[in-house]
């Protein structure tokens, strides 16, 4: 078993104004999110009740539900992209929006708990 202490990795990296999406570390909280995002004109709208200290990779490795927010609460609806550090490599799914066109590869990652690796970062 490995811990991964994600603490430091707390950063919205970049944002596209064009898609409206937000790359972001894993480690980052959700008040971190928010903050960094304020000015942005973006919002992740994702409140589960755990919001001020579950990290956005914990978020994605459960699958959480934002159980405060209206309409899609799911993390699952929000995820365009993840980086993951596996024992074999890096696994980088294509950044894409949610789509019903065949197999999504972020649905492997989605609700994984960490058994294919640590999450890294995600343009959400």
């Amino acid at each position: 078993m490995i811990s991964l202490d994600t603490r430091h990795f707390d950063r919205v990296l970049s944002v596209d104004e064009t898609s409206g999406a937000a790359r972001i570390w894993a480690g980052a909280t959700g008040p971190k999110i928010a903050e960094q995002l304020r000015g942005t004109g973006l919002a992740l709208r994702h409140y589960p009740q755990s919001y001020e200290f579950s990290t956005l990779g914990g978020g994605i490795a459960t699958r959480a539900a934002g159980h405060y927010a209206t309409a899609y609460t799911h993390i699952d609806d929000f995820v365009e992209f993840v980086r993951v550090v596996t024992p074999s490599g890096t696994l980088e799914t294509r950044r894409l929006p949610s789509s019903g066109a065949g197999p999504d590869p972020n649905r492997l990652v989605l609700g994984s708990e960490g058994m294919l690796g640590g999450i890294t970062e995600a343009w959400m």
